[in-house]
């Protein structure tokens, strides 16, 4: 009785947002009719699919739509979820995916959801959630690359502007980690414990600089990681 009620009351919030944007041709999902549009995007999807969302845990019919296009319809599959603190959360989500050829990105501070295949993509308050497909108050914007062309395309360079963005945080982490652990200034010159042997004063100075560039370094790479702290 509970969900007839909200959902009643969802349909009246929703028609009344129709009503407003029929004018301009917009197709407006609401309430719980948002994780059935995704899912049908995804169906519907048979060359490229790019899943944009900050937290990734999706629920079965989902979750086995994802795979039916990938395994069966050989749909190039892409997955971008947040990164920085929430890295490892997430990662363990979107790890079984990998497993039959979906890739995958991460971005801190990620909170877009933007869901694209080669026809339509949506815009969305909907993360790839369990809990929000079945227990969430979320709202959508559906763009078809026939009927809204120019809008479509300006979501396909956001989406690959998302991409970059991770691929660029991905690289700099890789580099930080690496030069943190051989110990390499930021010269490129490899940091030689016994450097300065020649005097007591030379070789101090060679460990003081040693460490407080792996200290910087260290804490340039905290800061990535952590930044996005702030945003919760």
């Amino acid at each position: 009785l509970h969900l007839s009620i909200r959902r009643q009351r969802q349909m009246c919030i929703r028609d009344r947002y129709l009503g407003i944007l029929k004018e301009v041709n917009v197709e407006l999902i609401f309430g719980f009719d948002m994780a059935g549009r995704v899912a049908r995007l995804v169906e519907a999807s048979n060359e490229r699919l790019v899943l944009v969302s900050p937290y990734f845990d999706p629920w079965r019919h989902l979750e086995e739509a994802i795979h039916t296009a990938v395994m069966l319809r050989q749909v190039k599959t892409e997955i971008i979820a947040r990164g920085g603190k929430d890295l490892d959360k997430q990662r363990s989500k979107v790890e079984p995916f990998l497993e039959y050829g979906v890739e995958a990105h991460y971005l801190t501070r990620l909170h877009a959801k933007i869901y694209l295949s080669e026809s339509e993509a949506i815009v969305t308050s909907l993360n790839l959630l369990r809990g929000s497909a079945t227990d969430s108050w979320e709202v959508g914007v559906v763009f078809s690359k026939i009927d809204d062309g120019s809008d479509y395309e300006k979501l396909v360079a956001v989406v690959a502007d998302l991409r970059q963005k991770a691929l660029n945080e991905q690289a700099i982490k890789e580099k930080l980690k690496e030069s943190v652990s051989i110990g390499v200034e930021p010269s490129g010159r490899s940091l030689d414990p016994h450097e300065g042997e020649a005097g007591v004063g030379a070789e101090a100075s060679t460990r003081r600089s040693r460490g407080s560039w792996q200290n910087a370094a260290a804490s340039k790479a905290c800061l990535l990681y952590t930044s996005d702290a702030a945003d919760e």
